[in-house]
């Protein structure tokens, strides 16, 4: 995984972007740091299968157990765009993982293709 969190803390622009560049099957957790609002997703999936992502409002959640807060499909080879305006609230952190599957359960890694799912969140 290559988390990459880039942080704007002023009055002119108080977010943060999250840049996951190989979201899998793991969780990726505590992606913020600490609670915020969920204004914009990108997920690039460039893997050859569909995939779900999985976000929780949760410090370490751990995939296959946890049960997600937002879940978001994603077909093979596609970009998907999600604007949040009002910002949807998290109180603990963001933490995500990606799945072939929708059920809790499932912990099975996006596959095919160049594999890769690319998640880039602007938070505040």
């Amino acid at each position: 995984m290559a988390l990459q969190v880039t942080g704007f803390n002023d009055d002119t622009f108080p977010y943060k972007i999250v840049y996951e560049s190989v979201a899998t099957n793991a969780a990726t957790v505590n992606v913020t740091g600490e609670p915020g609002r969920l204004y914009s997703l990108d997920i690039d999936n460039k893997s050859g299968s569909g995939v779900f992502l999985k976000l929780s409002d949760a410090v370490s959640p751990v995939a296959g157990t946890t049960a997600p807060d937002m879940i978001l499909l994603v077909p093979a080879g596609t970009n998907k765009k999600i604007d949040i305006p009002t910002g949807w609230p998290f109180s603990n952190a963001l933490s995500l993982w990606c799945t072939q599957n929708e059920p809790v359960g499932d912990t099975t890694a996006p596959s095919g293709g160049t594999g890769a799912v690319l998640v880039t969140l602007v938070c505040s």
